[in-house]
């Protein structure tokens, strides 16, 4: 970096840094949400952590003894989109290559393959050919088959690698072991923006550069969408029987009242720092209406608010229940109030004629 140059963290909160490099998330995202709790870090990395997960991590170690080909396999799969978003791997003859433990963490594992590739590098014509087999449309297709229940078979998947590191390493008694970890987007986007890899592997992966760089900016695209429902909690909605609007008639931007009663660990920490919480008690809190739809299989109405970045609300509601709006206009309040005093007097009127009927034919059956 030239003298005339500045760096653009130099000006940055500590705090943002620090979320930054700990957690992944953008600058934008980890200075709203340091903004958010105060400048509580752990608070914010609470946040990024209970969002939900929507990668898998598959850990693999092989060791194909006949071909003396030994190594580790790293793959990130999107499962929204049902495609391999990422690929780290180990190959060479030597048997420690397959020793990195698979068990750990994916940050941690990943970790372990850069600085393995550091210091011993790869067998790249190996490498190259696991890639160019892994890349085949048709082998994310298979390792997709083996996901029921939101969840991998491990035991089927290693029926598909072995019949992979078989395929492409000309061994059939390839011994194959896996992992399988949930991880959510900003792990994968810190993992990718920290991991460097040898001169050598980086002239292998020019080729591809420009499809990752796509991909990279994909998943920057999909965090800024995503901002809105990092952390969606539990609520319910303040009732007001007379002067609240029918759920059916609530528009997004209402401003309502609701109590968060989601009772997980960062539910109560949410609950409390949105001042949703007084003395162990719920008190309603305003939040804003940021989606309303109707789910074709129940009565019910969800309903989706947004309490701060990233950090939203949900409840399924009747539509004819009414809900305490606090963001109506004087206008709308005084035509309310007005409406109901109409209501009130026809009711009275109606009481009255009522009486009179049940009077006249009282006298009317005495004689």
């Amino acid at each position: 970096m030239t003298s005339g140059s500045r760096c653009p963290y130099n000006n940055m909160d500590s705090n943002v840094k620090e979320l930054i490099y700990s957690s992944g998330a953008d600058e934008k995202l980890s200075s709203l949400l340091i903004e958010f709790t105060g400048g509580d870090v752990e608070g914010a990395k609470k946040i990024i952590e209970a969002m939900p997960k929507d990668y898998i991590a598959v850990k693999v170690r092989y060791m194909a003894h006949k071909a003396h080909c030994y190594g580790v396999l790293l793959l990130v799969v999107d499962l929204k989109h049902q495609s391999i978003e990422n690929i780290s791997l180990v190959a060479n003859n030597n048997k420690a290559a397959s020793q990195i433990d698979n068990t750990l963490k994916y940050s941690k594992f990943k970790e372990k393959i850069t600085d393995y590739i550091r210091k011993t590098g790869n067998d790249m014509d190996t490498m190259s050919r696991l890639r160019e087999a892994i890349n085949v449309e048709d082998f994310s297709g298979m390792m997709f088959s083996k996901f029921k229940d939101n969840k991998f078979d491990k035991e089927q998947l290693k029926v598909v690698f072995s019949e992979l590191f078989s395929r492409v390493l000309a061994d059939q008694n390839c011994a194959v072991k896996i992992e399988t970890e949930e991880v959510d987007i900003f792990s994968v986007h810190k993992s990718d923006n920290s991991y460097n890899v040898n001169k050598s592997q980086r002239l292998l992966d020019n080729e591809k550069e420009e499809d990752q760089n796509e991909s990279q900016k994909a998943r920057k695209e999909e965090v800024q969408i995503r901002n809105i429902s990092l952390v969606i909690l539990k609520i319910e909605p303040v009732v007001a029987p007379v002067m609240g609007v029918p759920a059916l008639d609530l528009q997004p931007g209402d401003d309502i009242l609701v109590k968060i009663i989601d009772e997980r660990e960062i539910g109560d920490y949410l609950t409390k720092l949105l001042g949703g919480k007084e003395n162990g008690e719920l008190v309603p809190i305003h939040a804003a209406i940021k989606e309303i739809s109707k789910k074709e299989d129940i009565e019910s109405l969800m309903i989706i608010v947004e309490f701060g970045p990233g950090i939203a609300g949900k409840m399924f509601i009747s539509p004819e229940i009414k809900v305490e709006v606090s963001g109506l206009s004087e206008e709308k309040k005084g035509e309310r109030s007005e409406a109901f005093k109409v209501n009130f007097l026809w009711i009275i009127f109606f009481l009255i004629v009522f009486f009179f009927i049940i009077l006249f034919f009282t006298i009317f059956v005495n004689k």
